[in-house]
Parts: structure tokens; sequence; C-alpha cells
């Protein structure tokens, strides 16, 4: 039987409904004020780079450009800095990539790699392109790509001037350099063999 309610002659149900009475916000008990909660905790971004990072773009440095010093020097230089990127940073393959590079020009003449002087022209010819369209459209384009072809060409000469000062290297100073790394333990014995074959093969007017 329905029962009616005797203001409004309305029905009410017999079902009763529950409310939950919610708890006070702590953060808004003074009237008309809102009170945001405060901060648990702040996160700090580091602005340096992290290891592995830098690492990374220091060895990618190095190899595009040009070395310092002594030839030879400087391919002992490469190739430990090659060796102390395996445990943390290089996979497998890329270690076995970077150390076949630095190796090569061990025992062979080698010029820059095709590769690298082809995504260099690249970026010259995106730089010119900057600089043209700042001269017509925008003057702030001019000085970006004024930037880049500045890095893109200081790049390519310093590694062709790299490669020649490997290149003129002579039978006697790549056979020293091999003992030199088999004496910082950057390359085995047995690998020494096949290098110092390879100067031999490469190098047969000044062999003795």
């Amino acid at each position: 039987m329905a029962l009616t309610s005797t203001e409004h002659n309305t029905p009410v149900s017999s079902k009763t409904t529950t409310f939950r009475r919610q708890a006070p916000d702590p953060y808004n008990h003074l009237p008309g004020c809102y009170l945001a909660p405060p901060v648990r905790s702040i996160v700090v971004i580091p602005l340096q780079m992290p290891a592995n990072q830098d690492k990374a773009l220091h060895l990618l440095f190095r190899t595009i450009s040009r070395g310092a010093g002594d030839p030879t020097d400087d391919l002992i230089a490469r190739l430990k800095e090659i060796e102390d990127a395996r445990t943390d940073l290089l996979a497998d393959d890329e270690y076995a990539a970077f150390r076949s590079m630095v190796l090569r020009q061990v025992v062979k003449r080698v010029r820059v790699p095709l590769g690298w002087q082809i995504t260099l022209a690249v970026c010259c010819l995106g730089s010119i392109a900057m600089i043209v369209y700042g001269v017509l459209k925008s003057g702030g384009a001019v000085v970006g790509g004024g930037a880049g072809l500045i890095v893109g060409a200081y790049l390519w000469y310093g590694l062709e001037r790299d490669y020649a000062a490997k290149r003129a290297l002579g039978r006697d100073e790549r056979l020293r350099t091999i003992e030199r790394l088999v004496s910082a333990q950057l390359v085995a014995e047995n690998e020494a063999v096949d290098l110092r074959s390879k100067v031999l093969a490469a190098f047969p007017a000044e062999a003795g």
C-alpha cells in the first residue's frame, strides 16, 4: 500500500534511500575559501645529462671530428674509448663496427667514409638553402644556415685532414702501433698477427 504526503499529496516510496555523509575536506574548512592540498613531493629535473648519454655523445663527436696530435696516439686513444664504452653503452655489433673502423686505419690507407661525406654534403647544402631562404624571406634563417654551414664545413675539413694524416703513416709506424695496441691489451696477440700480415701486404714496397 502506497503512502501519500499530507502536504503535496504525492506518493512516497516505501523504499528507503540511504545518504552517506561525506567526511569534511580538511583543505576546505574555511567558508568561501579553497585551499589546495599541500605538495607531497618535488620532482627535480637534472640539468646534467646522464653519464651514458654524455659518453655516447662524446664517442660520436670523437668519431666525426679530427684527432689531435700524433695520428698513432689518436688511433690508440679512440680504440681505448671504444673498449671503455663496450660494457655500458655499445651493443656487440656496434662495438665491432666502431672497432673495425679504427683498425682499418691501422692496416690500410683509408679515406673518409662515403656515408659521412654524403651526410656532411647534405647538411652543407641544407644550410646554404636556409641562407638563401633567409635572404629572400626571413632574416633569422640566415643566422641558422650560416652556423650550420660553418659547423659542417669545419667537420668535413677536419675529417679530411685527420684521415690524410693517418694515410701518411708508413709501414714501420703502423707495425709499432700494433705493438702498442698489444701492450695496452686492446688487441690480442692472435689478432695482432693478422693485423701485421695485412700491413705487410698493403705496403709491400716498404717491406725489408
